[in-house]
């Protein structure tokens, strides 16, 4: 109870106990005041207990505060209505006194006529003499019970006001009742998902960043997760989207399932959700994703269909990858997607991974400085001729000697150069440096072609075959001294776009080459559709054939189809003796590996084939256990 309703009480409590006991009313209206006395003993005995009965139906909670979802709350609605019906209740007693005073003082003056008349037929008639009380009585002669009748009507206008403030309450009470369900209901809406029920966006805010302050204060971690359903769009396309949002309601019953009372689960929107876990670290985050994956591998039944989805789970953890919300959220996301490019099931945040943390910034800004100023290095690697155990050529790949941090990996810089949208003047500087390098071997009486890799972007540009021919024409280089490698993935992307440009750089003599064969899971009939020389079987089959015999049927299969298909195969990540032969009987053609040799610059590369003599450059020596080059010959 506030302080406006102990005064409110006490007050009319006081005013009652006055008009009913003490006043007229009492002695004229004993029941009516004994009526007036007791509600107003109640009120004032009860004022500090709220235990008045007809309060208590009638009050609202006071401490309630306003609503989140923008309206009044009910304790102000009843304080307005208070306020207003105390406004208009001084209205009423007002004229409640200006009618007590018209009317006493009308029924003076019509009372006082005969009783002047009265004592003037006295005066005349020597009854009585002239004297100051005689003339006193002229003047006034109201009867007694005018002495009562403007409190009366006071105290008439006192219940009224009583009346009207409880009828005030009451009212309040049953529009509070239906705004407060109203608002809870708008509060449940804008704060939670309709579908799932489960928290929205916005209530995970407000929950992570509530968590991260008791984080600090108690110096414990915190784990976010963030969620995506693998393959949703397909259930979304094939059944359609009712059964889409019953799968996504079951993957919340789930969740919620497999959760602890104090973790929250939100859902983000479409197939992604976000888990927060108060007191949790990384090895608990990969333990609680973990279940997830688990609990969600078991089949969904959607309309009798049973579906199996994978999933994929971010995981950032305060305060080793952030220290607010904002933070937290964007690194779980990014290393949900980096589980998601991995095929990994989850991954715990890695700045490596990031693609907007400081050092890919740092690295993209300086991208086009080291293209201008060369600070890149093309090396060689070697391809062994299985046939004739000489060296054929080599693969051109890109090195970057950063100024600052030092190496850098392709796997780091070849992205963001497609980012940037300057992976054109990269292909284009590649392709320069290794023309002129086999335009210099050529000249020194090395045979040897050189293969580069090519960026999917690369087939969106137009004028690539014609920049090639026009560099192959200034270092007075044959075309078929080049090779261009493309993955089986971006290949198959858009496979139509890949075989124009194919036949475009094929008919200019140029060999053509798909690279890490068999990851993209694709048929070997499409390679009918494109001119293709050489198939390059992925290392991923090769390094482990001799260990596991699916990958060495694997690696036959398409050893054969290939040959049938009049192609070339070339086996790369060859690390070991045993594998080189496994690779000759099976028919291979063309072998790469550290095996054969590693990655050198050109200026080793030259130093090894220039010491081997003019006329053998290009030939190994021969192993006398296996018939093959023995890489020692080359590195």
């Amino acid at each position: 109870m506030g302080p406006l309703d102990q005064v409110l009480r006490a007050g009319i409590g006081l005013g009652l106990i006055w008009f009913g006991f003490f006043d007229d009313w009492f002695i004229t209206a004993p029941v009516a005041g004994a009526i007036l006395g007791v509600f107003g003993i109640v009120n004032l005995l009860f004022a500090p207990l709220a235990f008045c009965p007809v309060y208590r139906i009638a009050s609202l909670n006071t401490r309630q505060a306003p609503t989140e979802a923008g309206g009044a709350s009910s304790a102000e609605l009843r304080n307005r209505m208070l306020l207003a019906t105390i406004g208009v209740s001084i209205l009423v007693l007002a004229l409640f006194g200006v009618m007590a005073y018209r009317i006493a003082e009308d029924a003076s003056v019509q009372m006082a006529v005969p009783a002047r008349a009265q004592v003037a037929e006295r005066l005349a008639s020597g009854e009585a003499p002239f004297t100051e009380a005689t003339a006193g009585a002229a003047v006034s002669v109201a009867p007694p019970i005018l002495e009562s009748l403007a409190l009366k009507l006071a105290a008439l206008g006192v219940v009224v006001v009583w009346l009207a403030v409880w009828a005030a309450l009451v009212i309040a009470s049953t529009i509070g009742r239906r705004l407060d369900e109203k608002n809870t209901a708008l509060v449940h809406q804008a704060r939670h998902d309709e579908l799932t029920g489960l928290p929205n966006r916005s209530l995970l805010h407000a929950r992570l960043a509530h968590g991260l302050r008791l984080a600090a204060r108690e110096r414990q971690p915190l784990a976010l997760l963030i969620m995506d359903l693998d393959r949703f769009k397909e259930v979304n396309d094939t059944l359609g989207h009712a059964s889409g949002d019953e799968l996504l309601r079951q993957v919340a019953e789930r969740l919620q399932r497999a959760l602890r009372a104090a973790d929250t689960c939100a859902r983000l929107g479409g197939d992604e959700f976000s888990i927060v876990l108060p007191q949790t670290a990384g090895d608990g985050a990969v333990h609680c994703a973990h279940k997830i994956q688990q609990v969600l591998s078991e089949a969904f039944v959607i309309n009798g269909v049973s579906l199996r989805l994978g999933t994929s789970v971010g995981i950032a953890v305060y305060p080793e990858h952030g220290q607010n919300a904002d933070t937290l959220i964007q690194r779980a996301d990014v290393a949900m997607y980096d589980a998601k490019r991995r095929q990994a099931g989850h991954a715990l945040y890695a700045a490596a991974a990031d693609p907007n943390s400081l050092e890919r910034l740092t690295l993209a800004n300086d991208l086009r400085t080291a293209i201008e100023q060369g600070q890149f290095e093309l090396h060689y690697q070697p391809k062994l001729s299985l046939q004739s155990g000489r060296l054929e050529g080599v693969e051109a790949l890109v090195r970057w000697q950063h100024p600052r941090l030092g190496r850098v990996a392709p796997d780091r810089f070849i992205p963001l150069a497609e980012q940037s949208g300057l992976i054109r003047e990269l292909t284009g500087w590649v392709l320069r440096q290794a023309i002129g390098t086999a335009a210099r071997w050529r000249a020194r009486g090395w045979e040897l072609s050189v293969a580069v890799n090519l960026s999917p972007l690369d087939l969106l540009d137009a004028e690539l075959p014609a920049r090639i021919g026009a560099w192959l024409r200034a270092a007075d280089l044959p075309a078929s001294c080049l090779e261009l490698e493309l993955t089986e993935s971006a290949t198959m992307a858009d496979i139509g776009r890949a075989a124009a440009a194919f036949e475009k750089l094929a008919a200019m003599g140029m060999r053509i080459a798909i690279d890490d064969f068999g990851t993209g899971m694709s048929s070997l009939s499409y390679l009918r559709r494109l001119p293709v020389d050489d198939i390059k079987i992925d290392r991923s089959f090769v390094t482990d054939m001799l260990r596991d015999e699916h990958n060495a049927v694997l690696v036959r299969s398409i050893v054969d189809l290939s040959h049938n298909l009049g192609r070339r195969v070339i086996a790369e990540g060859i690390e070991d003796g045993p594998t080189l032969e496994r690779l000759k009987a099976l028919g291979c053609d063309v072998a790469q590996g550290y095996f054969i040799g590693r990655p050198e610059p050109m200026a080793r590369i030259e130093a090894l084939l220039g010491g081997a003599g003019r006329e053998a450059g290009v030939s190994l020596q021969t192993s006398k256990a296996s018939g093959l080059a023995s890489p020692r010959a080359v590195l």
